[in-house]
């Protein structure tokens, strides 16, 4: 077999599924990820393997939404840990367009049922993410902390003091 043309088709393989190490900062907790890596981990060290204090959900296409199995998921919710979900990584939003109602419909209960399970939707319009860095401006300007948010693990330790 041709050594140059296997090269070329594991580059690309490896460029299409944008394999690049998980950044691993040992101050941080971490997360277990499911999916791809979303743009914010919430000031979690995102893993795929070992302990974890949480789980973010980086994208779910829309049949795992339907079905949803995930190990690490389900055991952290059971076992109280937080789970985040990064709404935009739900692939069934590309999909608006599509006029099947019976499946669009389906595709919505499963994303209420997530939410009902105790699951965190967050990088959505709705509802905005406290970083660190706003929890720390919010704090030196003596403001109170906004209502609706999701708070971040180390924007909660800055809003307390604890932080930097």
């Amino acid at each position: 077999m041709n050594e140059d043309f296997l090269t070329q088709v594991v580059e690309t393989v490896f460029q299409r599924l944008q394999t690049q190490p998980l950044p691993t900062d040992s101050s941080l907790p971490k997360a277990y990820l499911v999916g791809n890596t979303p743009p914010d981990c919430l000031g979690y060290a995102c893993v795929t393997q070992g302990s974890y204090d949480a789980v973010i959900i980086g994208s779910l296409p829309p049949s795992q939404l339907l079905y949803f199995r995930n190990e690490a998921v389900l055991h952290a919710l059971l076992t109280g840990m937080s789970v985040f979900l990064w709404e935009p990584g739900l692939g069934h939003h590309t999909y608006a367009s599509n006029n099947n109602r019976l499946l669009r419909s389906r595709l919505l209960s499963a994303q209420r049922d997530l939410r009902q399970m105790g699951i965190t939707f967050y990088g959505s319009k709705e509802r905005q993410l406290l970083t660190a860095d706003y929890a720390k401006q919010l704090r030196m300007q003596g403001a109170p902390l906004p209502t609706g948010m999701i708070i971040t693990p180390l924007a909660k330790e800055v809003w307390e003091g604890r932080g930097q």
